[in-house]
């Protein structure tokens, strides 16, 4: 009840069809699927964080390049700060193709240096903690310090290093 799988049912058929499992279909059904498995992480939350849920499926995903993003943080990203970007409702609403296809980066790259720096179920712990909070810079700083026991700056920081070793 918590999701019915639409986007499973429609991209399905096209799925069965294509020869390419090599590339995109794989992707595509991996990044749909973690929606699936990961949706009910959010049930009980305060908020649903388009952005989170957005990062989970785009780090299971894989295969996408995040020069885009380091060319934003190298002139200052001030087109998707952190804070503001996990607190967006929408990630398409009212946006361009191109500051879309940042954030879907920016979401990645967040839930990748948390697997790669405290692991799955901090992860999960961090996630469901920010997604309880309000989303205000205070939230997440509060979120922050209670499952990775550090200050949001410190986290900022050093995401802005750990994409730096992205692909």
């Amino acid at each position: 009840d918590l999701w019915w799988p639409r986007d499973l049912n429609i991209l399905a058929p096209a799925l069965l069809r294509q020869d390419d499992w090599e590339g995109w279909s794989l992707r595509l059904l991996a990044h749909e699927l973690t929606h699936a498995f990961t949706v009910h992480w959010f049930a009980e939350t305060a908020h649903d964080p388009m952005f989170l849920a957005e990062g989970l499926a785009v780090a299971v995903e894989g295969g996408r390049s995040y020069e885009p993003l380091r060319e934003e943080l190298a002139a200052g990203n001030d087109r998707l700060p952190l804070t503001t970007a996990i607190a967006m409702g929408s990630l398409w609403s009212g946006n361009a193709q191109d500051k879309v296809e940042l954030a879907y980066l920016e979401a990645g790259s967040v839930v990748l240096y948390v697997i790669d720096g405290w692991g799955l179920g901090t992860l999960k712990r961090w996630v469901t903690a920010v997604a309880d909070s309000d989303l205000t810079a205070e939230g997440l700083a509060t979120a922050t310090r209670g499952t990775l026991d550090m200050a949001w700056d410190e986290f900022v920081a050093g995401w802005e290093e750990y994409v730096q070793t992205l692909p």
